[in-house]
């Protein structure tokens, strides 16, 4: 998590902080703009933070392992595919072992880490595995998602949030988009 003035500047609602004697709108918008550039933000890694967060929030703010968070994103850009809307979240999945991976999902779960958006922690659990967990703190709001597509997010995600990452693996896995393509090739959505 970020400290002091920062995290309180990417935290809070623009027009809040300009409100409060915090810091002036021009200083404001110097340091945003640094930390973005510094950042390398693109439209693409918000989209997908955005959609991470909504998700996370239909979990009930709560999410075991980053695999349940892919997978869920995986199975919605299917989802959205199959009904004429290919690249929804707008991340590029890959095929490996463990299911289809997106290096594009994890590069929005470390911009929500470092924006202080969700916490990681780790735990060991019964099976002997380490695992991440995730906690929402709040939801950004970047502006991509409109209500339209976050009614479409919830009616497709909904069903699948009480699937553990297992199961969501083997139900992504065994998709004919993921099932299409050899290890380590991009599967088309």
């Amino acid at each position: 998590m970020l400290g002091g003035k920062e995290s309180l500047f990417m935290s809070q609602d623009f027009t809040t902080i300009l409100s409060s004697e915090f810091i002036n709108p021009a200083e404001l918008l110097v340091r945003i703009e640094q930390k973005l550039t510094f950042m390398n933000i693109d439209t693409k890694t918000e989209r997908i933070a955005e959609i991470l967060t909504y998700l996370l929030r239909l979990m009930g703010g709560k999410a075991f392992t980053e695999t349940k968070l892919v997978k869920l994103i995986y199975l919605l850009d299917v989802i959205q595919s199959r009904k004429g809307q290919p690249h929804f979240s707008g991340a590029v999945f890959r095929r490996y072992y463990p299911g289809p991976s997106s290096d594009d999902v994890m590069d929005a779960i470390y911009l929500l880490l470092k924006l202080g958006y969700i916490e990681m922690t780790k735990k060991r659990e019964m099976d002997g595995g380490v695992y991440h967990h995730f906690k929402l703190h709040e939801q950004p709001l970047f502006g991509h998602l409109s209500h339209e597509e976050k009614l479409q997010i919830r009616k497709d995600v909904l069903p699948l949030v009480d699937f553990n990452f297992k199961q969501l693996r083997e139900i992504a896995t065994e998709t004919k988009e993921s099932a299409q393509v050899s290890l380590g090739e991009v599967i088309n959505l």
